[in-house]
């Protein structure tokens, strides 16, 4: 399925992860909102304290950290790969995710689904990759990204800070952030002339081996601003 004219001719590293459309590199969604939000411990005082209250030192406390994070990406990557395959076979996975797309099964979608669907702006020289795009019947669309983040951490708890110029009216928090970046994608559909009607996060909670819905705003002005700021002050960079 083409969302967008020449869809083809966009292409992803994923070793790097770049995207290129033709000779031309495109910052990924993901790196461009990290431009406008605070680092996470810049200044190693949340790794300090951990490792005090566990009784280890900072390198051991980081190489957990690492580990941990290192194992939710892997966990992220297989739920991708397990959903994409059910969506094109209905085959449920014998391994860890087995309840959880079990569960995913019994979700009711309206339209067709399409899974793990590149997206790009030429304007703004931006790309990402959307989880899944359902086609309604009336031909509107809804998007749904998925999230394996601890149940903890999901929650527009934002330590009092606000994201940065223009976005310094919205809390630096990870519900958020997520919500921005659905809404990119949203924006780059809705410029290629689609009408989108939903955005959701599917939060994958293996803790408690469920799947939990979070409905999203659409913040496309918000988009636009901090798009039209990174076109100006910092693409050149």
């Amino acid at each position: 399925m083409q969302f967008f004219p020449n869809q083809e001719k966009l292409k992803f590293e994923p070793v790097e992860h770049v995207y290129k459309y033709e000779d031309t590199e495109l910052i990924s969604v993901s790196t461009l909102i990290k431009k406008y939000s605070h680092p996470f411990d810049q200044d190693g005082s949340i790794l300090a304290k951990k490792a005090a209250e566990n009784g280890v030192s900072i390198k051991d406390q980081k190489a957990e950290w690492e580990k941990k994070g290192k194992d939710a990406r892997e966990k992220g990557t297989l739920f991708h790969s397990d959903i994409e395959n059910y969506i094109h076979t209905k085959k449920i996975p014998n391994n860890i995710n087995k309840k959880l797309v079990k569960q995913f099964s019994k979700i009711k979608f309206e339209g067709l689904l399409f899974s793990e669907v590149r997206l790009f702006n030429l304007k703004y020289n931006i790309a990402g990759t959307t989880d899944l795009i359902e086609i309604l019947p009336d031909y509107s669309l809804s998007l749904l990204d998925y999230k394996t983040n601890a149940k903890k951490k999901m929650s527009r708890f934002s330590f009092g800070r606000k994201m940065f110029y223009p976005l310094n009216s919205i809390w630096d928090s990870v519900l958020d952030k997520f919500e921005i970046q659905i809404s990119i994608y949203a924006y780059m559909l809705e410029e290629a002339g689609w009408w989108v009607r939903n955005l959701t996060i599917l939060h994958i909670d293996y803790e408690n081996e469920k799947l939990v819905k979070i409905s999203m705003r659409n913040r496309r002005q918000d988009v636009i601003n901090m798009l039209n700021h990174y076109k100006k002050n910092c693409a050149h960079l």
